[in-house]
């Protein structure tokens, strides 16, 4: 039997993971057994999304830092062999602390995966072992791909941004590179800009780098305004790396020349209250509206529906944004920072415009009020956009095409 061990951090339950939906119903066909062990979920989640009937899932519950913690001051204090050979990369205390406590969590969802799942049952099968994330879930599937031995056919880890860049840690530093790199047949990145970062990073292995591109699934173009206002979108989790309260900024300064804008931002997060605040007390004439967390399927039923003009994402970091992806799909023009992989999507005057990842307040408005103006040829950007999507981001040719390469492999 032809099974997939896929090991995410929340997908399917919640919200989170999004782009995951796109890519499961696609891959899932070609395996007779599917598994989808979600390793990091908020006890508090209930929510469950849609999954093929041919997919199980094993859920752990997050939530025990001060365990881990613990162990991992005894892991510091005796360390294992793999955390010895870790120590030696390590520049400082804090980097040492934090592999022990990678290692001390990556262990306990391990055990806990053996007490939810039989292992041994799956010895039996021939498995593709996949990681989404090439960070914690990576290292749990090295520990099944040890039990489960022989019958691991191939194994794969996907890497995006904060699993990926060592620089954008607040440490400089994501622990067991090699060790990870190391174990599995092949890494890959979702962009471009993502695999050239490994091969220079570890050159001893590049041929194991390749990059497999995320795709979002076809709904269709959404209509373009007719009622004279501006509709802008943004789809963001509220935390201080996607910039959120810049926006608001830029928009503050637009909000004295008496334009027809609304704004709406999907996604909530640690800094909701905050940022909602400070967008009451700066936006007097562009109207704003927060839909808070939302379900994947929603999302897209919104942009259908309704008639955004322009979407924008000021990240500080990214690895190749599927938001942006949903985005251009519909047809949505884009405004986004030259971050990450982003270059890899938004080209200006053909799908939107790049601004720096420094940008001022003055830059995005000036940007975002050429837009408001008509002083693009939007229409032309519209049809080009929906075209570079069918062209790169369409989620049947890129997920064949990794189910594909998988098949080779394997």
């Amino acid at each position: 039997m032809k099974t997939l061990l896929m090991l995410t951090k929340f997908y399917p339950f919640g919200t989170g993971e999004a782009f995951i939906e796109s890519e499961m119903p696609i891959v899932a066909d070609k395996f007779d057994k599917v598994i989808i062990v979600a390793c990091d979920v908020d006890g508090g989640i209930t929510k469950q999304r849609y999954i093929p009937e041919n997919v199980k899932m094993v859920r752990i519950n997050s939530k025990c830092k001060a365990k881990d913690l613990k162990k991992a001051v005894t892991y510091f204090l005796k360390p294992s062999n793999e955390l010895k050979d870790e120590f030696t990369y390590c520049k400082n205390v804090k980097q040492k602390l934090f592999a022990c406590y990678f290692e001390s969590k990556s262990h306990r969802i391990y055990e806990s995966i053996k007490e939810k799942l039989d292992v041994k049952a799956l010895t039996k099968d021939e498995v593709t072992l996949y990681s989404y994330w090439l960070f914690t879930t990576a290292r749990v599937g090295l520990m099944l791909k040890k039990n489960l031995g022989e019958a691991v056919r191939l194994s794969i880890t996907r890497a995006h941004r904060y699993d990926l860049y060592n620089e954008r840690n607040s440490l400089n530093y994501l622990p067991m590179r090699r060790m990870l790199l190391d174990g599995y047949d092949k890494i890959c990145p979702c962009s471009d800009d993502g695999t050239k970062y490994l091969k220079k990073g570890y050159p001893e292995y590049e041929q194991k780098i390749m990059t497999a591109l995320l795709g979002t699934i076809d709904h269709g173009m959404n209509k373009q305004s007719d009622d004279g206002v501006f509709r802008v979108v943004s789809c963001s989790r509220m935390e201080s790396v996607k910039r959120i309260d810049k926006l608001i900024d830029s928009l503050a300064l637009l909000d004295v020349k008496g334009y027809s804008i609304e704004w709406t931002h999907i996604g909530g997060g640690l800094l909701e209250r905050e940022l909602k605040e400070k967008a009451k007390r700066l936006l007097k004439h562009v109207s704003f509206i927060f839909k808070g967390n939302m379900l994947n399927t929603d999302v897209m039923k919104l942009y259908k529906m309704y008639s955004f003009d322009l979407f924008v994402n000021v990240s500080s970091s990214e690895g190749l944004p599927v938001s942006i992806m949903e985005a251009i799909s519909f047809g949505i023009p884009v405004i986004a920072t030259d971050v990450g992989g982003t270059s890899e999507i938004v080209f200006d005057s053909e799908t939107g415009y790049l601004i720096p990842e420094n940008f001022t307040n003055e830059q995005l408005a000036e940007k975002i009020e050429q837009f408001v103006t008509g002083k693009i040829n939007y229409t032309y950007l519209r049809t080009r956009t929906r075209e570079i999507w069918e062209q790169r981001f369409r989620a049947a040719n890129n997920y064949e095409k990794l189910c594909k390469n998988i098949m080779q492999l394997g």
